[in-house]
């Protein structure tokens, strides 16, 4: 049975300045998303991929200033695979809700507020999740 490409959504609208959407390769459903430009982020740019949130497996959102509304929205995707939360506004207690994420393998999540004197540690403490 030959692949009709015709079911696939068209993601030039869901492009701009401040985020790409792409096949993650030629003919293949699973879609890669990245927000850049951390001054130009709001939860409406977010909202705005609704529309194929259950094809993204991996979503980058470096430097953006995420709030408890923003991962809420990150964890009704259903089929993520792959997060990077590098140097966001979130604290380690804000990411209960992508516990249901049962695809989601590695979570970036780098941010100076791990720092503890006493761990001389930048990774989150143990069973953050």
């Amino acid at each position: 049975m030959e692949r009709s490409f015709d079911d696939l959504p068209n993601l030039y609208e869901y492009n701009s300045n401040y985020c790409t959407a792409n096949y993650s390769y030629h003919g293949g459903r699973d879609i890669e998303v990245s927000f850049y430009q951390s001054k130009f982020y709001t939860h409406d740019n977010l909202i705005k991929l609704k529309n194929i949130k259950d094809q993204i497996t991996s979503l980058s959102m470096q430097n953006m200033p995420l709030k408890d509304e923003d991962i809420l929205f990150i964890a009704t995707l259903s089929h993520l695979k792959k997060l990077n939360l590098n140097y966001t506004s979130l604290k380690i207690n804000q990411l209960g809700p992508l516990q249901n994420l049962k695809e989601l393998k590695p979570i970036s999540f780098q941010h100076d507020r791990f720092r503890d004197s006493r761990r001389n540690s930048s990774s989150p403490p143990e069973n953050w999740l």
